[in-house]
């Protein structure tokens, strides 16, 4: 990054901060530092640090040829550093994420989802493309961080994100209203069709950004993602991808001919780790019961579904077990939810089988002791309550 762009950011953050430190005043701070802390040991965060992230801060998939590193990662470990109450990895991730993704300036630019080796042997972007959900995440965990770390920044940069957000990744589409769109661009292959990703968007995450980025409609935002997930799984079984018509709603996805799989899995997870007070929990777990029943007489997760016909084939990852274990809990299925706890033991070796795998770990399994949502969304890690 050049002298003159580090000083120009310099000036527009401290700008920033003033004002947002004049309008937060001491709202949503910290427990006292003073009050007991209950500190447990992340041995699962260690681990996927060990493994995939850079001693700078970027997040790499080894199991792609390219190496890479995408914009989805780099927001998800920077949520578990903040659950860890590790400021020092926090830093690094977003010190590389705007370095590397926003070139430089991350109050300019949203992330590019895809960085690593090019074909010519060059590192560095491959796609400028942002990913939103990667930007969802970035936007509610800075703005988290800003809450429970006392740092004024923080949120002021989550709050010009977010505005980014909504110009460029949102569209008002018709009966849906305002819509999270996966990308600014690609995602609209006819002025009347649309390609939605319902694993995009946590319930918990926009509810707690409509509270406090009230400038963004992100009310809006989380109304149109409840008839979204629900729209789009009439069977009860989430898809991994949907496509919208303005003249008919929601049909399936031409190009994953309405198959639940990788993408899908998530929407189970988002929907186990909302808290039992929240408002649209209760109405979410019953549409997606299906899934919860499955599960009582099937030893492991089905790698994918046909959400049509909810014909099952394969079995998934021990990821996908993981991410299911807070969505059975949630679904009062505790014996599923044992099972598969145990299985995950008798298929985790001392590493984590693939990246994708583990930031589902790290999701599913650290939930509970080390992290929990409350009724309005916001994070509550096990460091931030009184013992």
């Amino acid at each position: 990054m050049n002298r003159d762009r580090r000083r120009r950011r310099s000036g527009v953050a401290a700008v920033m901060i003033a004002v947002v430190s004049l309008l937060l005043g001491n709202a949503g701070a910290a427990p006292s530092a003073q009050a007991p802390r209950c500190d447990g040991a992340w041995t699962d965060w260690r681990r996927f640090k060990l493994q995939y992230l850079s001693a700078d801060g970027r997040v790499i998939d080894p199991s792609r040829t390219d190496a890479r590193t995408v914009s989805e990662g780099q927001a998800y470990a920077l949520f578990f550093a903040l659950v860890a109450n590790d400021r020092a990895t926090f830093e690094q991730l977003l010190r590389w994420t705007e370095n590397n993704l926003a070139d430089g300036d991350l109050t300019q630019a949203l992330p590019a989802w895809h960085w690593g080796r090019r074909a010519d042997g060059s590192w560095g972007v491959i796609d400028a493309n942002s990913a939103s959900d990667a930007d969802v995440w970035l936007v509610y965990t800075l703005d988290q961080a800003g809450r429970l770390w006392q740092q004024p920044y923080y949120r002021t940069l989550a709050a010009v994100i977010g505005a980014r957000v909504f110009a460029r990744e949102t569209a008002t589409l018709p009966e849906l209203g305002l819509t999270l769109l996966p990308a600014p661009f690609g995602f609209q292959p006819q002025d009347d069709l649309w390609r939605l990703n319902p694993s995009y968007l946590p319930p918990m995450l926009l509810s707690a950004l409509a509270r406090h980025q009230p400038e963004h409609d992100w009310r809006a935002l989380h109304d149109s993602a409840l008839r979204l997930l629900v729209g789009s799984a009439p069977r009860g079984f989430a898809p991994d991808w949907v496509a919208y018509r303005g003249d008919h709603g929601f049909v399936v996805d031409e190009a994953t001919a309405g198959v639940g799989s990788y993408d899908a899995i998530r929407v189970y997870l988002w929907l186990g780790l909302m808290s039992v007070k929240a408002q649209d929990r209760a109405a979410l777990l019953r549409h997606f019961a299906p899934m919860a029943v499955l599960l009582r007489t099937r030893a492991l997760p089905p790698a994918s579904i046909d959400t049509a016909s909810g014909v099952v084939s394969g079995d998934g990852p021990v990821g996908f077990s993981a991410a299911l274990v807070p969505f059975l809990k949630a679904s009062a299925e505790a014996d599923a939810a044992a099972r598969l706890q145990r299985q995950i033991q008798q298929q985790r070796g001392p590493q984590f089988s693939g990246y994708y795998d583990a930031v589902l770990s790290l999701f599913g399994l650290g939930a509970g002791q080390h992290y929990q949502f409350d009724a309005a969304g916001d994070l509550l890690p096990a460091w931030s309550r009184p013992c």
